[in-house]
């Protein structure tokens, strides 16, 4: 038999073109298949592993029912819980989804490093219950925010929104050493069990006692136009007094237990302690008219200012500005009335413990 002639170069590069296009379309199929498997089932444990701790050690506990990849939203956790749900009576964030978002530069240098945090679909509860009485919580809900965690232990709280009480509630903050909140008292789980210790009742003057207070006020009170909060709040983590917050309030129309206020503006500044001085609030309140069972007022602004007294930690120091147009009660009219007063509270009293007023105005008749 002749010898067998030596393959042309050009049905070599036939073998190799298939071979090649053999190869990428394996290359596809794996890619989609991973994909696939990636959105529907979830994302494998060696990713998912090293990405929770990575958020563990930024100060952010989460728990979720699936952890997928969406090609137009990144990753996304479904079903989410901060926290830990050992506790019923401490707070709870949940949430339908949480997308979160990485760094890609250090993702394609090996390493998992989450950006931020968007929430949707979530909802805050504060239990606040006491022995022998119904629970008064505190809840957010249709919250939808994104956190930023930032380098140094920084939070950046940005595009916050909430349904609070009937108002809308804006929110945006940052915090330094914000893994320090995991050791926070109250958002602890109870030590060494699962199961939750005995609901006691705050005691007068506690932080959980006041929230408790706030949110049975709140309760009684209704708006015929849901009204605005807006609150930005800045502290460190590590020394809670180091918190301020400010924030307005704009209810056109808010019927109270105390009376009804029309074309309201209410701004509040909770002012964190410095070297020179101590914690203290400005209270401010402007509205159109307002209405109480004892006196009726237009064009009134009233201005209260908080501060504590040195060397006992549950009496404050109170100062009150308030002017008004007009003010009419059953015993007498006044325009252009100003009323001051200063005094010292007892924050388990309701009566004051000392204090003087003035009141002040261009005219002045009564029924008589």
């Amino acid at each position: 038999m002749p010898p067998r002639a030596p393959h042309s170069f050009r049905w070599r590069c036939r073998v190799w073109f298939r071979r090649f296009r053999i190869g990428v379309w394996l290359l596809v199929l794996a890619v989609v298949g991973a994909g696939l498997y990636v959105n529907q089932i979830g994302l494998p444990e060696f990713i998912k592993r090293p990405l929770l701790e990575q958020l563990r050690q930024r100060g952010v506990q989460i728990e979720f029912t699936r952890l997928r990849l969406l090609w137009y939203r990144g990753i996304v956790a479904e079903q989410v819980r901060f926290g830990s749900a050992q506790a019923s009576n401490a707070p709870s964030l949940t949430a339908r989804q949480a997308e979160l978002e990485l760094d890609w530069r250090a993702a394609l240098q090996g390493r998992l490093q989450v950006e931020s945090v968007s929430l949707q679909g979530g909802h805050f509860e504060w239990p606040l219950a006491e022995s022998n009485t119904p629970p008064r919580p505190l809840a957010l809900n249709d919250l939808q925010a994104r956190l930023r965690l930032l380098p140094d232990d920084e939070w950046v709280l940005e595009e916050f929104r909430a349904r609070f009480a009937g108002a809308n509630l804006f929110l945006s903050g940052t915090i330094t050493n914000a893994s320090a909140l995991r050791d926070w008292p109250f958002l602890r789980p109870p030590a060494g069990s699962a199961e939750e210790p005995p609901t006691r009742a705050p005691a007068p003057g506690t932080a959980r006692h006041r929230l408790r207070q706030l949110a049975e006020a709140i309760e009684r009170i209704s708006f015929g136009t849901p009204p605005e909060l807006r609150l930005h709040l800045t502290g460190d983590a590590r020394d809670l007094q180091t918190f301020a917050l400010r924030g307005t309030i704009a209810a056109p129309d808010a019927t109270t237990p105390w009376g009804r206020v029309i074309g309201g503006l209410f701004k509040v500044r909770l002012l964190a302690a410095t070297e020179e001085t101590p914690s203290r609030a400005e209270i401010t309140l402007a509205a159109t008219e307002a209405r109480t069972p004892w006196a009726e007022a237009e064009q009134l602004v009233l201005e209260l200012k908080l501060d504590p007294v040195g060397g006992h930690t549950n009496q404050v120091a109170g100062e009150l500005a308030a002017r008004s147009a007009r003010v009419q009660t059953r015993w007498a009219t006044a325009t252009n009335a100003d009323f001051t007063a200063r005094w010292i509270h007892s924050l388990t009293r309701p009566i004051p413990l000392s204090g003087k007023g003035e009141l002040r105005a261009a005219a002045a008749s009564t029924p008589w």
